[in-house]
């Protein structure tokens, strides 16, 4: 694997890529290889590498790379705090031809059991469908296990075209933006690709506060969304396959904030009024076809 250099905030830093857990797989042309970020920091006196001096140093960030058809490389790191008390970041390697797949949430093997079962049931009537680039939709609360059913969906995709992910946390602008990331979803993203046309969105980013760079979908491929918001009575013609997750309030919560900390915790009741909003107007359960719950 290469040396990939990156931005750690305003902090330059060194990262290697080496191999940390696993063997790697190839699942229907992508393939997966487990991996780990190493961090040099740079301190008093050391160099790019953090070699030498009192404050240089190294850690290692467990994620999960995905190199696809035509061997760009995709990598993605969640936001966390580093060792001593560095701000929380997210990390973002480049080449990457579209973002790239979400770390699964830490889910007990329970969980990670009906997830599979669910995932298995999805495909199977997705291998049987007429439709040539079908669309999943997957809506939940926060924590219930989305990323990680979507994640399970694109690895075990069951025809030749890989599936296209898109997670609205890449699309909500803002921490009150619920709705508007939904609403971005549908016009941006689901209308061009049930009319045949390319869909264009932006990542919002959530560190400058503003719209990023430009995506492309490509109305000939498989298509899975996934966030809290997802299904409403505009979205779930747009979708041949729509699925709605379900988990208790303190396993959700202790799922989300395992994954993000303390960078989600202060925004956690101001993101769930809007969940609740989203409940009592849109019923996104009455417009699912399928129904997971998790313990």
């Amino acid at each position: 694997m290469p040396n990939i250099a990156l931005e750690l905030g305003k902090n330059a830093a060194s990262f290697g890529v080496s191999s940390a857990y696993g063997e790697q797989q190839d699942v229907d042309g992508i393939r997966v290889i487990p991996v780990a970020i190493s961090w040099s920091g740079y301190g008093g006196g050391s160099d790019e590498s953090g070699n030498g001096g009192g404050g240089g140093g190294g850690y290692a960030i467990p994620i999960g790379a995905y190199v696809r058809r035509g061997d760009e490389l995709a990598l993605r790191a969640e936001r966390r705090v580093l060792p001593g008390g560095r701000d929380p970041v997210r990390l973002g390697l480049r080449p990457c031809a579209q973002p790239c797949h979400p770390r699964p949430q830490a889910i007990a093997t329970s969980s990670r059991q009906r997830l599979q079962t669910a995932a298995s049931d999805i495909l199977r009537g997705i291998s049987v469908s007429d439709a040539s680039a079908p669309v999943v939709l997957i809506d939940g609360r926060s924590g219930a296990g989305k990323s990680s059913l979507a994640r399970l969906l694109v690895a075990q995709w069951p025809t030749s075209a890989h599936a296209q992910l898109v997670a609205l946390d890449w699309l909500y602008p803002g921490w009150d933006g619920l709705e508007g990331g939904v609403d971005r979803a549908r016009d941006d993203i689901l209308l061009p690709h049930r009319r045949g046309q390319l869909g264009v969105w932006r990542r919002w980013d959530w560190e400058a506060g503003v719209p990023a760079e430009e995506h492309i979908v490509d109305p000939a491929l498989p298509l899975i969304v996934e966030g809290s918001g997802m299904l409403t009575a505009a979205t779930a013609p747009l979708s041949e396959v729509r699925v709605w997750l379900e988990a208790p309030d303190r396993s959700r919560k202790d799922r989300a904030l395992r994954r993000d900390g303390d960078l989600y915790r202060p925004h956690w009741e101001r993101w769930a009024a809007q969940e609740q909003r989203h409940l009592a107007r849109d019923r996104p359960m009455d417009h699912a076809t399928h129904t997971v719950v998790l313990p």
